[in-house]
């Protein structure tokens, strides 16, 4: 009695365990210009020369190792449908690879490589795109969209003209990397959240448009050019955080141009810059009107070649206080008064390249 109950069980666990993944449709593979109603594996490599496959609402199409690439310029790719997912295999060629047809408003995008392509991802309007370890290697633009929601993890993007340009999109970046990039993301009167990233030897970094209440955490920037632009940021809305973050061997770590304000509770904070050009730069808000300060707080300016921090003349409005800054090739910490600054006090400077160490905020030595 007992073999046969271990028998029964065992096999009550592989029929739970057959149930628990997709059931795929039987039959041939699909073929270009089909679409997808069933659950779909890839039996073989496509070359599409003219439609490419549609996968229709709560359908999963596992691409089972294989590649579908372009077999002409007007090639289409993966058009993806609500509730859909595609998994597991390269897209290559094409001018674009997947795109989220009329009524797509989310779908899962794991394990996929794009490469090559015009654009990799399109996805306008979308409220629940997910890419979940992808990879995009040499495709002009990565990622674009517009009034879009989007979350990527784990995934990495290598020599593409553009990694992310979704103006008007919600877009949250958690454990990814940047490499060799033109940009890494352009962010226009949007949302961008970086998290637990790394970005080295891009040409150009993140690039911020009216984006509040982004934020920037625990995240490196190596050799990116300007890291971080912020551009035309004005009161009014919830605070922008950069924090916890590392910056080395930019021409510059963080730059605002006329920035007005990070917003209430916005702050730069618990940074590292360190052989930048300049740490932080700030130029000119244009306003002339008051603004509520932010916090420039918690930070290390340390082996710049400029200064650690600048904030020039006219400049929006910041409480610098517990900076430490050491070793830059000219002023540890530069605040014009004409800001109209808060020196929050608790602030270090030594070893810098101007002899009074910092210039509107007290440092101690």
């Amino acid at each position: 009695m007992r073999s046969v109950t271990s028998v029964v069980a065992v096999c009550t666990l592989i029929v739970a365990g057959a149930a628990a993944g997709p059931a795929y449709a039987a039959g041939s593979g699909p073929k270009c210009g089909d679409v997808l109603t069933h659950n779909t594996r890839l039996t073989n490599d496509l070359v599409c020369a003219g439609p490419g496959i549609t996968v229709g609402r709560g359908v999963t199409f596992d691409l089972n190792h294989h590649t579908i690439s372009a077999g002409s310029p007007s090639a289409g790719g993966i058009t993806v449908g609500d509730s859909s997912r595609v998994s597991n295999g390269v897209l290559s060629g094409f001018a674009t690879a997947l795109v989220n047809n009329y009524e797509s408003q989310a779908a899962d995008i794991d394990r996929v490589t794009f490469r090559g392509n015009g654009i990799a991802v399109s996805a306008n309007f979308m409220r629940g795109l997910r890419l979940r370890d992808d990879t995009f290697e040499r495709n002009q633009t990565a990622v674009s969209s517009t009034d879009a929601i989007i979350d990527i993890t784990h995934s990495a993007f290598r020599d593409n003209g553009a990694s992310l340009e979704t103006p008007l999109s919600q877009v949250t970046v958690r454990d990814s990397t940047f490499e060799r990039n033109g940009s890494i993301a352009s962010c226009l009167q949007g949302i961008l959240n970086m998290d637990n990233s790394v970005a080295r030897n891009n040409s150009a970094g993140i690039y911020l448009f009216q984006c509040d209440t982004s934020q920037i955490s625990d995240s490196t920037f190596d050799n990116d050019g300007v890291a971080v632009t912020f551009e035309a940021f004005y009161p009014g809305f919830a605070g922008t955080v950069v924090t916890g973050s590392t910056f080395t061997r930019n021409v510059t770590g963080i730059a605002m141009y006329s920035v007005i304000g990070l917003g209430t509770g916005g702050s730069i904070s618990n940074n590292r810059f360190s052989n930048n050009g300049t740490g932080i730069y700030a130029n000119d808000s244009g306003c002339g009107c008051a603004a509520e300060p932010y916090a420039i707080a918690g930070n290390v300016f340390s082996g710049n070649s400029g200064d650690g921090l600048h904030l020039d003349s006219g400049a929006a409005p910041a409480n610098v206080m517990s900076n430490v800054a050491k070793r830059n090739g000219g002023w540890g910490l530069y605040v014009d008064p004409s800001t109209g600054s808060i020196d929050g006090g608790g602030n270090v400077g030594s070893g810098n390249g101007e002899p009074a160490q910092c210039h509107g905020v007290t440092c101690a030595h």
